[in-house]
């Protein structure tokens, strides 16, 4: 099957963030399953990517040139009104897909566009943030929306009257699973929206637990150098770049910290942990609860520091607790509903219910 996946956003290596990893994870898992994929993305005007991509795009003479940084082809290109409606245009002249996959920002948008060219559309929400909940809300038989978590599909039909089926995130077991070393407290997106704030406290209340703090998002140059000059002055925070090397920071992880403050709509980075039994300790905001199961701790993101600290302490210190949450870390990434297998049988059944949906209203028609 010929499958095109359209994101607004820029895609890997340019940004890095759970659109992006979740686009790429289920890109190669479909790969896998022997489909024919591909991604339509935007570009950020920066780096040597963008500089090739411009120049291969004036040599051609297409304004969105592929290319196979990720070992497949990824389409790129930069519009105006910050669309890739015109990419599509362009890339179906010669590659036409039988199914589209969309998400990332401006997603109602993007959808309405792409419904004029009347090709079978699953249409992803990953988050539920204002911008993405902008727009007019397509409803035809060969469309199909998915949220990737209960919250997400509760908002989305808050919001805008419609349901969908709940498809969590695709994490491979390949690209995370390490045996780890159990060293560090290990914190990622040390931004104030994650719980920064939070994770310092609890740092510089337990000055014997080594913690990384690990960049993901881009941070304001004001802020970062806030935080790496408040960091250095507290002795057991390790500080880290971006990295695209998740596997070698788990390696040395023995609990995930999330205490976030922001509406997660899943939280993607706690089942890249729960798949080498990492247990995660996290607060309850939007779907991190549900991404958590029975493989972590789970607390109030208003909870004092004393009760963060207590279940801090309590994975940290007690051998028996640890154990018992690492092994359901564990189960539940190998043979549960989060599983590879699965995850890609939902994705395919979605597409059937599509076909369904579209030959019953070509039999009604008749």
């Amino acid at each position: 099957m010929k499958i095109l996946i359209v994101t607004n956003n820029p895609h890997l290596p340019q940004q890095y963030g759970g659109s992006e990893v979740s686009i790429e994870e289920l890109s190669l898992s479909l790969l896998e399953e022997g489909e024919n994929v591909r991604v339509l993305s935007g570009i950020n005007a920066n780096g040597s990517l963008y500089y090739f991509n411009r120049l291969k795009s004036l040599l051609i003479r297409k304004k969105f040139p592929s290319d196979r940084k990720q070992g497949y082809t990824v389409y790129r290109g930069w519009s105006q009104n910050g669309t890739v409606i015109e990419g599509f245009k362009e890339v179906t002249k010669s590659f036409i897909p039988e199914l589209l996959i969309v998400q990332g920002s401006n997603v109602l948008q993007l959808t309405t566009e792409l419904c004029i060219f009347d090709i079978p559309m699953i249409v992803s929400f990953i988050d539920v943030e204002a911008p993405n909940l902008v727009g007019t809300l397509p409803t035809r038989n060969n469309i199909t929306y998915l949220a990737n978590s209960t919250f997400t599909a509760n908002k989305i039909f808050d919001k805008l009257g419609i349901k969908c089926e709940v498809i969590p995130p695709l994490v491979r077991t390949q690209k995370y699973f390490t045996n780890t070393s159990r060293e560090v407290v290990t914190f990622i997106n040390p931004h104030p929206f994650k719980g920064s704030e939070l994770a310092i406290a609890l740092a510089r209340k337990n000055p014997l637990i080594p913690f990384i703090f690990q960049e993901s998002w881009p941070l304001g140059k004001k802020y970062k150098t806030w935080l790496k000059t408040t960091l250095s002055e507290i002795h057991n925070i390790q500080y880290r770049e971006p990295t695209m090397d998740m596997k070698s920071l788990y390696a040395i992880t023995k609990i995930l910290l999330v205490p976030s403050q922001y509406e997660e709509a899943w939280g993607r980075v706690v089942n890249e942990a729960q798949i080498s039994g990492i247990p995660v300790i996290a607060s309850n905001r939007g779907g991190l609860p549900e991404a958590v199961g029975t493989g972590g701790i789970v607390l109030s993101y208003d909870a004092s520091l004393p009760d963060w600290n207590t279940a801090l302490n309590e994975l940290w210190c007690n051998i028996d607790v640890y154990n018992t949450y690492s092994q359901k870390a564990f189960a539940r990434m190998k043979t549960g509903d989060l599983s590879r297998n699965h995850l890609i049988g939902k994705y395919i059944s979605a597409f059937n219910g599509i076909k369904s949906n579209m030959q019953a209203g070509l039999t009604a028609r008749q």
